[in-house]
């Protein structure tokens, strides 16, 4: 049976959008922007058919832009409502805003939000649906959603329903949601993931090919894939961060058996030499950027020259700038944040209220903690020597530090080659007045049994006490020429 005798679908997928709704410049193509992809979609629909294109979202809506933090996801869901997704699985940063807003936003949305290994513990329930059935009466999909750990991280930071919720293993979950259903009712079987490419490697694995998963859709890591990796007979497909790209599956189905023929994957630019523009998907977020700009479209201050970010795992112009303006804002003697916090590319050097909160988005609570540099030592070293994965790694974050610290990491050895404070080396008993951001004061046990005393919120307002401190101090800020953390490895 040829082809042209198969009935043909297409299965188009994003991951980690993190509210990237404008387009770029991109060797002289304009490429992105949640429009744009909006007008790629319905394309391919009208190309194809509506019945047999099907759209899936990998996790990771929000974060990004001031539009998404300044409505707490409210106003990226809207904006997503416009791509009619066929099923989003929760990433990471759904519950950002904590798992009560994740239900409310999840009323919200148009479309199915899906996971599978997110619990509550009393009574035991799952706390989302566990999965969707796309495709048609006759080819239907199923798709399952599971995400990452990381979102623990978050648990603990929600103190309202945090504790009364899990995450547990996404293929224990897996098969015992395939042991629920019956396959056989079902075309094709996939998962939507929000794990990261080598989690997603380990869970084919773990799935016996009898339960007919045909491939893993997956996110977290923003890995852009130029082809599928194969595990245990299973590919696992990604499409790297943003609305740049798209992943496309093209699936032929025996008309007979309604059972997969064959299928071919590809990643597909979105650029205007692609598609044109959702005239309603761009008013939208041309009004709400608008009123964003109104508020936030004001200089906060300037600094001598532009700082980047180009990885999260290593000191960069960007980390150490926000470190200093936490140190300075709090009046603390060393400031630490992770790495993964800050989360633009390039800053400056006239950085608007805007930038400034798109670039680091967690402006809520700062804690504080009288220590002594001894015990701030050892909080450095456990801090490398408990991560999951090593800090060679480009997912882990770096232990940021404000200016009067710098230390040298050796991952080699897994030991501090250096650690000065005001360029000397302290005794261990010279006392250090600690600030912490939220996320390291919140999910960091081993950091905070080092230091000893158990931190205090010194700040519940972050965005607050920056703006007054930039207001009264109107000088230039000097980006860092030389690093404050130094990794060997």
């Amino acid at each position: 049976m040829g082809k042209k005798d198969l009935i043909h679908a297409v299965l188009l997928h994003s991951n980690d959008l993190h509210a990237d709704f404008h387009s770029k410049e991109k060797d002289e193509k304009l490429v992105g922007g949640i429009s744009r992809l909006s007008g790629y979609l319905k394309k391919i629909r009208k190309e194809v058919g509506e019945d047999y294109v099907m759209y899936a979202i990998a996790g990771d809506l929000f974060r990004g832009d001031v539009i998404d933090s300044e409505f707490l996801g409210l106003s990226t869901v809207n904006i997503i409502n416009y791509l009619k997704p066929d099923v989003c699985c929760i990433g990471n940063h759904e519950v950002d805003y904590g798992i009560a807003h994740s239900m409310l936003l999840e009323k919200l949305a148009d479309f199915p939000v899906i996971n599978a290994n997110i619990y509550f513990k009393y009574p035991e329930r799952r706390l989302y649906q566990p999965y969707a059935v796309l495709g048609t009466e006759r080819y239907p999909i199923l798709c399952i959603g599971v995400t990452t750990e990381n979102v623990s991280h978050q648990l603990l930071m929600d103190q309202t329903v945090g504790a009364y919720v899990e995450v547990r293993d996404p293929a224990e979950e897996v098969k015992k949601l395939l042991g629920e259903l019956d396959a056989k009712n079902f075309s094709s079987i996939m998962i939507v993931s929000h794990i990261g490419l080598e989690e997603d490697m380990k869970l084919a694995e773990q799935l016996d090919p009898s339960l007919g998963v045909r491939a893993i859709i997956g996110g977290h890591s923003h890995t852009l894939m130029e082809e599928p990796m194969v595990v245990n007979g299973i590919p696992i497909v990604q499409a790297g961060t943003g609305t740049g790209q798209i992943g496309r599956f093209d699936l032929w189905f025996d008309p007979d058996t309604a059972e997969p023929a064959d299928s071919q994957w590809k990643i597909v630019e979105v650029s205007d030499r692609e598609c044109e523009l959702d005239p309603d998907c761009e008013e939208y977020v041309d009004l709400v950027k608008r009123h964003v700009d109104d508020i936030y479209g004001a200089v906060l201050f300037r600094m001598d020259r532009k700082a980047t970010n180009p990885a999260r795992n290593v000191s960069t112009g960007m980390n150490m700038v926000y470190a200093d303006i936490l140190a300075q804002v709090h009046g603390v003697d060393v400031a630490l944040l992770n790495g993964g916090s800050v989360r633009a590319a390039e800053l400056g050097p006239l950085v608007t209220k805007g930038d400034f909160r798109a670039a680091y988005p967690y402006l809520k609570d700062f804690y504080g903690v009288e220590t002594t540099a001894g015990h701030l030592r050892d909080a450095v070293t456990r801090y490398y020597t408990t991560l999951k994965n090593t800090i060679a790694d480009p997912h882990s974050s770096v232990l940021m530090c404000s200016g009067r610290l710098s230390y040298t990491w050796n991952e080699k050895t897994k030991q501090l080659d250096d650690f000065r404070l005001d360029g000397t080396v302290p005794a261990d008993d010279v006392p250090i007045r600690l600030g912490l951001n939220d996320y390291i004061a919140s999910n960091d046990k081993e950091l905070l049994d080092a230091v000893g005393i158990e931190p205090k919120m010194i700040a519940s307002d972050l965005w607050t006490g920056i703006q007054k401190y930039f207001e009264a101090h109107t000088e230039v800020w000097t980006v860092p020429t030389k690093d404050y953390v130094t990794i060997i490895t």
